[in-house]
């Protein structure tokens, strides 16, 4: 008898592990299809806005190639006024429609003016607010500008192998990238 009811037991907690693992399983399907819906719902976002950031600087600045030149002067330790110039040519509104839109917007807006580079890594030199430069002292650029015109941080990550991270490319720092 002792032994009939064990084995009930052992059929009736087998049964329960049995529901409990279908409802688990049936926890990871919904779990999996909710995550499929997510990063389908996701790509179909970015690809909205990069849609809308060609159409948007195709329709304000042009098909390009867009170039800039950036006006440099460099606080001489030789007392002089070292200075000149660095063009940029941005990649393909194409190939990185959102940053290049971003960085368009960005530029048009003066929003970098007054800025200097305040960081070498070693590998990598950054621009950007939140640093004096020997220029003015006084006053320290402030990302606020950015914030007020909208255009402060970039909405999502583009990343292109046509134009890979070398020597002597720029991008945006931090994720997904700001000023």
């Amino acid at each position: 008898k002792d032994f009939r009811v064990a084995n009930q037991n052992l059929k009736d907690h087998s049964h329960s592990l049995e529901k409990q693992l279908h409802n688990v399983r049936e926890e990871i399907k919904k779990t999996m299809h909710k995550n499929e819906m997510e990063t389908k719902s996701k790509t179909l976002t970015f690809n909205n806005i990069q849609r809308m950031s060609k159409e948007a600087a195709l329709a304000k600045f042009g098909k390009g190639p867009h170039r800039f030149d950036i006006h440099i002067r460099f606080d001489s330790h030789l007392g002089r006024d070292d200075g000149g110039s660095i063009t940029i040519e941005l990649a393909s509104i194409d190939d990185l429609p959102h940053a290049a839109h971003w960085f368009l917007e960005q530029v048009d807006r003066k929003l970098y003016d007054g800025f200097s580079f305040h960081r070498n890594a070693g590998h990598v030199i950054q621009a950007g607010a939140n640093h004096k430069n020997f220029l003015n002292f006084e006053h320290i650029p402030s990302e606020q500008k950015f914030r007020d015109s909208g255009f402060h941080s970039l909405l999502f990550q583009e990343y292109s192998d046509k134009f890979p991270h070398r020597k002597y490319t720029l991008g945006f720092a931090g994720r997904p990238g700001g000023p």
